[in-house]
Formats: C-alpha cells, sequence, structure tokens
C-alpha cells in the first residue's frame, strides 16, 4: 500500500514513470549465451525503487547546498520540438509548457494511452530527454520532478553515493566534510563522476550488444515478430519480442518498392504501392546475417503485422523533412547465477 501511495505521488507531482526493461543473458555450460530475455518490472521491483527514490531525496533534501546532487536538465529544445511536430501530424497536441513543467508532459502521455498511436508516442520522448548526471549545483531532477535528488541507495557499487554517505555522515557528527565543498571543486568532481559513469554505461551496453549478437548469430533463418523502433533514411530497426535483442531492415533488402522518408512523421512510404512502416508498427522479420565482430544484425521482412498500412490521398503531408532511397541478470545454465543491478535515474 505504501509503494502504491509513494507513486501515485510520484504521478501527481508529474514524475515520469518510464523505464528501459533489464536484460537478462541466459548462457550455457560453455559460457556462451544461447537467450536474451526482458526481464519484468515486479511489484517486488516497484518496492525497492519507491523506497530508494524516497531515501534519495530525503538524503538530499537533508544536505541542501553546497552538495552532489543528481540533476537531470529540461528536455532539450530542439528535441522536444521535434516530438511536437510528430504528435502534430497525428493529429494530437502537445501542450506548451512540457519543457518546464514534467506533468503536462506525464498528462499528454497519459492521454496518449488511449488511443492507437500509443505505441508510436511512447517511443519518442525518452529520445527528448537529457541524460542525469552529477552535478554541484542543484538544478533539480526533470524526470522524477523533484528539486533536491542524490544518489545515496548504492554506496558498495557507485562512488557517488559513498560519497554522499561520508558527506551525511560528518553532517551528523558534526565533522569537516570528506572533500572541498568550494563550488569549483564541487563541480569537478561532479564532473569527473559523470564522466566514468557514461564509461561505465558504454561498457555494459557493449558486453550486451555482444551477447545479444552472438545469441542471434545461432539463430539465422528463424523467424521473429518485433516492433519498429526506429526509421531511417536507409531502413528501419526492429526490436524483437521473443529475444531482448534489435537488428536493421535495409532498404535494399526491400526491392518491391522505392520508398521515401517522412521524418517529421518517422516513416516510410512505397511510392508505387504506398506501403508504410513506420514508428511503433508491428512487423514479423527473420534474421538474414550476423556479423559478430561489428555487432550488426540485418533482419529482412517475412510479413506485416498490425502496422504495414496504405496510404492514399497524402499529397503534400510529407513533403518537409523527407528523403527518398532505393539490466542486468545473468544467468550460466548448470554454473553459476549472479545479478547486476539496476541502474538508477
Amino acid at each position: 500500500d505504501l509503494t502504491v501511495l509513494l507513486r501515485e505521488r510520484r504521478g501527481e507531482r508529474g514524475s515520469l514513470l518510464m523505464s528501459i526493461p533489464e536484460a537478462e543473458v541466459v548462457l550455457d555450460e560453455r559460457g556462451w549465451p544461447v537467450d536474451v530475455r526482458r526481464v519484468d518490472h515486479l511489484l517486488s521491483h516497484q518496492i525497492i525503487e519507491e523506497f530508494m527514490i524516497a531515501a534519495n531525496e530525503a538524503v538530499g533534501d537533508f544536505l541542501g547546498e553546497p552538495s552532489l546532487f543528481r540533476v537531470h536538465d529540461r528536455p532539450d529544445p530542439v528535441k522536444l520540438a521535434a516530438l511536437r511536430d510528430f504528435v502534430r501530424s497525428l493529429g494530437l497536441a502537445l501542450p506548451p509548457g512540457a519543457n518546464r513543467d514534467p506533468r503536462v508532459l506525464r498528462e499528454f502521455l497519459t492521454e496518449v494511452q488511449a488511443t492507437p498511436y500509443a505505441a508510436m508516442v511512447q517511443l519518442m520522448p525518452l529520445r527528448s530527454l537529457k541524460q542525469a548526471c552529477y552535478s554541484g549545483e542543484n538544478r533539480g531532477h526533470y524526470g522524477l520532478a523533484v528539486q533536491f535528488y542524490t544518489h545515496f541507495t548504492s554506496p558498495i557499487r557507485r562512488y557517488p553515493d559513498l560519497l554522499v554517505h561520508r558527506l551525511l555522515a560528518a553532517r551528523l557528527e558534526n565533522k569537516k566534510p570528506p572533500l572541498s565543498l568550494a563550488a569549483d571543486d564541487l563541480e569537478e568532481t561532479a564532473r569527473y563522476l559523470s564522466q566514468r559513469e557514461r564509461r561505465a554505461i558504454e561498457a555494459e551496453r557493449e558486453m550486451l550488444a555482444r551477447m545479444q549478437v552472438r545469441c542471434l548469430a545461432h539463430r539465422l533463418g528463424e523467424v521473429f515478430t518485433g516492433r519498429i523502433t526506429g526509421v531511417t533514411a536507409f531502413g528501419f530497426f526492429v526490436a524483437l519480442d521473443e529475444i531482448y535483442a534489435d537488428g536493421l531492415v535495409r532498404l535494399v533488402d526491400l526491392p518491391d518498392d522505392y520508398y521515401k522518408f517522412d521524418e517529421a512523421r518517422q516513416r516510410l512510404i512505397g511510392r508505387r504501392h504506398r506501403r508504410v512502416f513506420q514508428l511503433g508498427d508491428s512487423v514479423t522479420v527473420t534474421v538474414a546475417r550476423v556479423d559478430v565482430k561489428r555487432r550488426h544484425v540485418s533482419l529482412e521482412l517475412v510479413g506485416e503485422g498490425e502496422g504495414a498500412t496504405e496510404v492514399f490521398c497524402q499529397q503534400g503531408s510529407t513533403e518537409k523533412g523527407e528523403g527518398s532511397v532505393s539490466r542486468r541478470k545473468t544467468k550460466r545454465r548448470g554454473g553459476d547465477t549472479f545479478r547486476k543491478k539496476p541502474g538508477e535515474e
């Protein structure tokens, strides 16, 4: 009940309840990946998450300034404008003020869930948001809709949390802070910690990508359903449903038509057959080629699910921005089981 209450209060103040699925890599007895799964976000996970956020917020508020903060700046204006143009092309309207007040964006996303465009629109906001980072200047946390926020709950795996523990202990014991709280020194420390965090995230993503590619290399020719998560002038990316992995369907592998890229509406339109591939569409694909060294997965279309449609009488609707083209849990079967803790905001 308390978890539900905390989550509801976060929602009321405008906290964006969006998360990226955690991955579970299943290894065989030799240590080779045989499956990559999405881990369900269970109630037990939500309980831990809500109390971690509450603790981080409480410590950040108690320490006040100067201190080491976890900040999340307002959305990028250019990317937010692109999001506004995209939803406008669908006949929807993103109200003004979303860049200042996260409640505006949250309410909009809630309303979109009741429309046929939910699958398309829910993929876009994450691309508009900036990355959270550490800072000696308290700029608030847009995504969580709080003014004071820090990282406190994971000192055994994140050095910033350990620093915050030391700051808190020094404050409670009326001792000298363990690091300089001068503005320049604190900002330099925060900048270094943010850089190291990005390196760690990149390493984690690269390792997961290697596992995903190696897994798919053993499943050449198999057929999967998936959803389009990105559209470009050279093809579209598909996130598979059965395996937590994705790949690229290249337009050169769609020889049946000559496709136009509608950047504003994130879709490809066939000139002859008017077939459309757009963000959020469900498609059926087969694993055609896998380049393990370059970590590239090439998919080929097998059939269209609910998504691929036809467009008629759209003259002038796609002129702007068009182009033309022809977490981690790791299991070991028969071996050890170990878990990588999920990240925080």
